[in-house]
C-alpha cells in the first residue's frame, strides 16, 4: 500500500488497518507456536513410544538371551533329572519371553533399519534355538554324548552373533533416541528464534505504522487546530496544506473554503461600502455565490442598507429643493414690491 492510498484511508481504517496487523502478528505466533508445539510433541511422542520402550525392549532381550544360555549350560552339566526339569521349565519360560520380547520389539520398531536388524536378529535366534532344542536332546539321551560339544560351539557362536546384533539394535535406537532429543532441543531453538524474529517484525511494522499515522493524522490535526484558532482571533491569513481523502482533509478542506469565503466575502462588502460612499447605492455583490446559507443575510443587509440610503438622500434632495424654490418665489415678490 503506497502513501497516497494509505493517506486517503478514514481515520477508523487506518485504527483498524494497526489493529488489523496486531492480530495478524498474533496469529502468525499462534500458528508458529501450533506447528512447532506439534513438531516437538511428534518427536517425544516418537522418543517416548518407539525409541526409548525399544531399548527397554531390548536390553530385556539382552539379559534374558544371557540367561538362556547360562540356563542352558547349567542343564547340560547337570546330573540331577530334577534339575534338568527345573531348568527345562525356565528354558521354556525364557524361550516364549524372547519371542513375546522379539515381537513387542517390532510393535515398536521406529523405522527401516532397526526393522532390519531386528528381523535379522530373529534369524539369528531361530536358529540357535533349533541348535539349542538338538543340543538339549541329545544331552537328555546322554550327557556324555560327543556331539554335544560341537553343538554347544556352533551354538555358542550363533549366540556371539545374536548377543552381538542385539547389542548394535540397542546402540543404534540410543543413538536415534539422543539424536530425536537434539532435534528436538533444536526445534524449540527454532521456535524461540522465530518467534524473536515475528515479535521483532511485527513491533517494528506497528512502530512504523503507528509512526506514519501520527504524521498523517497528528500534523493536520495539529494545524487545523491552530487555523481554527487563528480564525477566531481575525487572522484570515490562514491555509492548510493538506489534500486527503479522509475525514481530516474533510476537516482542511472546510477550513480553507470558510477561510475563503470570509475573505471574498470581506472584499466584496469592502468594494459595496466604497461603491456607497462614492454615492453609488446600485451596489451588487461580484462573488454573491459566497453569500450561501446563513451568509445571505449578510448581503440582503448591506443591499436593504444601500436602498434606504438612497431613499433618504432622494428625500432631502427633494426637500432641498422645494425650500430653494420656495425662497426664491419668496425673493421675487419682494422684488415686486
Amino acid at each position: 500500500m503506497n502513501y497516497i492510498r494509505l493517506k486517503n484511508l478514514k481515520v477508523r481504517t487506518k485504527l483498524m488497518l494497526l489493529g488489523a496487523i496486531s492480530i495478524a502478528g498474533v496469529l502468525i505466533l499462534g500458528i508458529q507456536a501450533s506447528v512447532a508445539t506439534s513438531r516437538i510433541k511428534q518427536i517425544n511422542t516418537d522418543i517416548s513410544q518407539y525409541w526409548l520402550p525399544s531399548v527397554v525392549i531390548l536390553e530385556d532381550l539382552n539379559t534374558k538371551t544371557s540367561d538362556y544360555r547360562i540356563q542352558e549350560y547349567s542343564y547340560v552339566m547337570s546330573d540331577s533329572e530334577e534339575e534338568r526339569r527345573n531348568l527345562e521349565e525356565e528354558l521354556h519360560v525364557l524361550r516364549e519371553e524372547i519371542w513375546t520380547g522379539i515381537g513387542d520389539y517390532k510393535v515398536h520398531a521406529a523405522d527401516k533399519p532397526t526393522r532390519a536388524l531386528i528381523d535379522q536378529a530373529e534369524e539369528i535366534w531361530k536358529e540357535y534355538m533349533d541348535c539349542s532344542e538338538t543340543m538339549l536332546a541329545v544331552s537328555r539321551a546322554n550327557r556324555h554324548d560327543p556331539q554335544i560339544k560341537a553343538l554347544f560351539e556352533e551354538s555358542h557362536d550363533m549366540f556371539k552373533e545374536g548377543s552381538d546384533l542385539f547389542l548394535d539394535i540397542v546402540e543404534y535406537n540410543e543413538k536415534e533416541a539422543a539424536r530425536a532429543g537434539i532435534q528436538d532441543e533444536n526445534t524449540y531453538v527454532r521456535y524461540m528464534v522465530g518467534k524473536i524474529i515475528i515479535l521483532l517484525l511485527i513491533t517494528l511494522m506497528i512502530v512504523g505504522l503507528d509512526i506514519h499515522l501520527m504524521r498523517l493524522i497528528g500534523k493536520p490535526i495539529s494545524d487545523i487546530t491552530e487555523g481554527i484558532w487563528k480564525v477566531s482571533n481575525g487572522d484570515l491569513r490562514v491555509h492548510i496544506d493538506y489534500d486527503s481523502m479522509d475525514e481530516i482533509g474533510t476537516m482542511a478542506k472546510g477550513l480553507n473554503d470558510l477561510v475563503w469565503r470570509l475573505n471574498t466575502m470581506i472584499s466584496d462588502e469592502k468594494q459595496m461600502f466604497d461603491d456607497i460612499g462614492d454615492g453609488e447605492f446600485k451596489i451588487k455583490a461580484q462573488t454573491p455565490q459566497v453569500y450561501r446559507g446563513d451568509f445571505s443575510a449578510v448581503l440582503y443587509e448591506i443591499t436593504g442598507m444601500a436602498k434606504r440610503l438612497e431613499e433618504r438622500c432622494r428625500d432631502g434632495k427633494s426637500g432641498q429643493e422645494g425650500k430653494n424654490k420656495e425662497q426664491k418665489n419668496k425673493e421675487q415678490k419682494n422684488n415686486e414690491k
